[in-house]
């Protein structure tokens, strides 16, 4: 049986409309009960994760990705007003509000190993479904879905091997850059990058490769180009070839 897909901005409405029932007391009974039952959960994380060794948790690891949602919240918390209005004017202010820093390894390997890239979807328990189109990134990330996809360089663009789109940077290069730089046109370029580098499209490799240089020129077309089916193609793409190493 496969069940009925509900968008996620549908169970939000669900979740206040239920809020919204609730008596006063009720309310009062959950902002008194919060504290509490948010230290059980702290106590309870802490537990299970003493039952595995931290070398026991490193051996279970399948997979090594370089998604970084800390390097987002970090540059997040150093930029200024005027660079962080720039990042809103191209349409990614949604990545400036991020507040998770990291995913669990077993969260990112039950996704990994749940996810269908062929039909773009999460299998659930009971032959459930759960499709992930563009709109769903887009609203979850706040990132632009209209538009003509972007178009990686090839390595022999830009100027081949001295081009802008052959530039690399390590991990802690580029935030530490975008935050010391001035705003403008190349700020902008260079903060798609790294979005992308550690956040929306990322890759094993250790280091930050700008291949976004050409659909960036322009920086005044940013905004009109998908870039949340972008990240469903790569992401698509990307476990494709994951599960193809792995034999599944």
């Amino acid at each position: 049986m496969i069940h009925d897909y509900m968008h996620p901005m549908q169970y939000n409405k669900m979740a206040k409309s239920a809020y919204d029932k609730l008596s006063e007391k009720e309310v009062q009974n959950q902002k008194e009960n919060y504290p509490k039952e948010k230290e059980e959960y702290k106590r309870e994380m802490a537990r299970l994760e003493k039952t595995i060794s931290r070398k026991q948790q490193i051996k279970n690891l399948k997979y090594t990705i370089r998604c970084s949602s800390n390097q987002m919240v970090w540059l997040a918390s150093n930029i200024d007003k005027t660079k962080k209005q720039q990042i809103r004017d191209m349409g990614f202010g949604g990545l400036l509000e991020i507040k998770c820093r990291s995913i669990l390894n077993d969260i990112g390997t039950w996704l990994v190993d749940n996810f269908n890239p062929t039909l773009s979807s999460f299998q659930l328990h009971r032959d459930g479904v759960l499709p992930l189109i563009a709109k769903d990134i887009s609203l979850i990330l706040g990132i632009p879905n209209d538009g003509t996809l972007p178009v990686e360089d090839t390595d022999s663009s830009e100027g081949g091997d001295s081009g802008p789109s052959r530039q690399t940077y390590k991990w802690k290069e580029l935030p530490e850059k975008l935050v010391s730089m001035s705003g403008g046109d190349e700020f902008k370029r260079q903060f798609i990058s790294f979005a992308c580098g550690c956040l929306l499209a990322p890759t094993t490799r250790v280091e930050h490769k700008i291949r976004l240089w050409g659909c960036t020129k322009v920086v005044t077309e940013v905004p009109s180009l998908n870039w949340a089916e972008y990240v469903r193609n790569v992401l698509c793409n990307r476990l494709l070839e994951v599960q193809k190493k792995s034999g599944k």
